[in-house]
């Protein structure tokens, strides 16, 4: 179990750092692990970037049948990419430490767990600050039980205090933000993990009788490209596909707005880019890719963001498709827009999910109908958003790959009727 997946040995991902990785692995020292031979069932969410994979994350973050991760798994390939003998096996292990559910008010555990999620988040989304895990433990020990955006706030007060690098700006704080944009382009040569960047909330590790009876639901929008490795490092484990999908109209609007966006940075390129729409003349869009990189890149580096974000769509679920069909893995189909769209539509998708996910009727349904305020969001959600923006879009939407696929996955071939 030496090898990533073929997807991450293939594309551009951040160089190796001996001394990052060694930071990552006495940060692993200091927290208990589970057993992942023990997971009987793992889902695995496949969707592309922008098409509401945080949200349907969090949604079923929060049903306490499942089990999943505190946020996105990609952060632990990252540091399985900085070095090591066993790539696979650290990302398993930085799995095996994460793999719980949020932790209810007054619970010790979840303390405890906040303060190490804390720590090992201050390390990936500041890679190079030299500010040592119980010192931010410490911080968060003394802010006290709260709302996490107000812990995050001290925690991160302190923190700039150490490092004026620090800025509260980075994160996704939602209402409670700081006013102001955070300064231009990436927040560092190296990222771990994409900003706006994760605040942690109160977590608690799942127990051996949790990681036997419940699923366990894995959700990023890059599992398109992991499928058969993310099975490898659970082998016991029986795997399902739960496909989110949404319509190439949205997700590509939501895909151009990402990459206008002072966030979602992903790596360093090995090469220039001259991406037409794409920040022109900055310094940081000569080098610096947004999302996940497909594979075939290079054949978009001097195209138009349109055509860039168009690929980033067409590959994933191309990919999530093929992989369904290799694995022969039981695969089931959530649209976007049935999940925001009116109650009786959020209604039938939920309970849907529930009877595919095994899980009692009633645990996901009201959280769905209810909904969630906006995550990640770049701007206000409404449907048809990207009809402002129809021009520019025209061109990638009259491509046949793109509608043709777009009729795989359930949308009629015709730009008109999509939401």
């Amino acid at each position: 179990m030496a090898s990533l997946a073929p997807y991450d040995e293939l594309v551009p991902h951040p160089p190796a750092d001996a001394r990052l990785a060694a930071r990552f692995a006495e940060l692993r020292a200091m927290r208990p692990a589970a057993d992942l031979g023990r997971v009987r069932e793992l889902v695995v969410v496949v969707s592309s970037s922008r098409g509401g994979c945080t949200l349907l994350g969090e949604l079923l973050r929060r049903c306490p049948s499942l089990l999943s991760l505190p946020a996105e798994s990609n952060p632990y390939v990252v540091v399985a990419q900085l070095g090591g003998d066993d790539p696979a096996g650290i990302v398993a292990a930085e799995l095996a430490r994460a793999v719980g559910a949020p932790a209810r008010p007054g619970d010790p555990l979840g303390a405890t767990g906040l303060a190490r999620e804390w720590a090992w988040r201050m390390r990936a989304q500041w890679p190079h600050a030299d500010i040592a895990p119980e010192r931010v433990m410490s911080w968060v020990r003394e802010a006290g039980e709260g709302d996490p955006a107000a812990t995050a706030a001290f925690v991160l007060a302190r923190a700039r205090g150490a490092d004026p690098a620090i800025d509260a700006r980075r994160y996704d704080l939602g209402p409670s933000a700081p006013r102001g944009r955070p300064p231009a382009g990436p927040p560092g040569e190296l990222l771990v993990e994409m900003p706006p960047f994760v605040v942690p909330r109160p977590w608690r590790r799942a127990g051996d009788d949790e990681l036997a009876a419940r699923p366990l639901v894995i959700a990023t929008p890059r599992n398109a490209y992991r499928v058969r490795f993310l099975a490898g490092l659970v082998p016991g484990a029986r795997l399902r596909l739960l496909h989110l999908v949404r319509n190439p109209a949205a997700a590509v609007n939501g895909l151009l707005d990402g990459w206008r966006h002072h966030g979602f940075f992903n790596c360093r390129m090995p090469r220039d880019l001259a991406i037409r729409g794409y920040d022109e003349g900055a310094p940081w869009a000569r080098r610096w890719w947004k999302y996940d990189v497909p594979p075939g890149w290079e054949a978009v580096a001097g195209a138009t963001l349109a055509e860039v974000c168009a690929l980033q769509w067409r590959s994933a679920h191309e990919a999530a498709l093929d992989a369904a069909g290799e694995l022969g893995a039981d695969r089931h189909t959530v649209r976007y827009e049935d999940l925001v769209g009116p109650p009786p539509a959020r209604a039938a998708a939920a309970r849907a999910l529930e009877g595919w996910l095994g899980i009692p009727a009633g645990e996901l349904e009201p959280l769905v109908v209810e909904g969630l305020d906006p995550v990640m969001a770049t701007a206000p959600p409404r449907p048809g958003r990207w009809r402002a923006r129809e021009a520019e879009l025209a061109p990638v939407l009259a491509d046949p790959a793109v509608l043709g696929l777009a009729e795989r996955l359930g949308y009629r071939p015709d730009p008109a009727g999509w939401a």
